[in-house]
């Protein structure tokens, strides 16, 4: 087909206003990251050159969670996707996530993105509906995340979405990445670690 109906994405699975037809270019590649701004590419959604997203993403690694631990190491992206990914239905309260190495999510030079979009897409972690903030400790430990990617018209974009009152953030430098929100009902908000933290340090 040549066009796709889109519609706008809120929270608590509803949707809202009519759905409008877009042009296939609009949902292929790299350009379905802005135009299917409700879609979770981080971790569930994979876009793809020249056709549609795919359902299934390869890019994240769950296998370092244990439910009877409280201190986990992030070595790598797939770690911290991953990480992302189990912030979807984990708050992890009393916790404490580390990272034990620099980790780059994209090549290249962040400046160019407005206009080209890297391959992959960050999902803030903590729900932005604060529903199911971060609640642990995310710790640094001096190391450096670069080439993080998020553009989208939901508000809470960074790092993390929503620290709530027990979150902690430490040690920790983001660099060459490039975040942007866009959403247009009342307010947004945006943050280079976390677009909101609640009473957090």
């Amino acid at each position: 087909t040549d066009t796709y109906p889109v519609v706008t994405y809120r929270a608590a699975g509803t949707y809202t206003g009519t759905p409008s037809l877009v042009e296939r270019s609009a949902v292929t590649g790299a350009a379905a990251t802005t135009t299917l701004s409700g879609f979770d590419f981080a971790c569930l959604w994979q876009t793809r050159e020249g056709n549609v997203p795919k359902v299934g993403n390869d890019r994240y690694d769950i296998s370092w969670y244990d439910e009877n631990e409280t201190e986990y190491v992030l070595m790598d992206a797939a770690d911290l996707y991953g990480f992302s990914y189990l912030q979807e239905t984990l708050d992890f309260k009393d916790k404490i996530i580390k990272l034990g190495a620099d980790i780059e999510l994209n090549e290249g030079d962040a400046k160019t993105w407005a206009t080209n979009a890297p391959e992959n897409v960050w999902n803030p972690i903590g729900r932005s509906d604060v529903s199911l903030p971060f609640q642990g400790t995310f710790d640094g430990q001096g190391h450096t995340i670069s080439g993080l990617y998020y553009s989208s018209n939901m508000y809470g974009g960074g790092l993390f979405a929503y620290g709530g009152q027990y979150a902690q953030f430490r040690n920790l430098r983001l660099v060459n990445s490039y975040i942007r929100s866009t959403h247009g009902e009342q307010w947004s908000a945006t943050g280079s670690v976390a677009a909101f933290i609640d009473g957090a340090d």
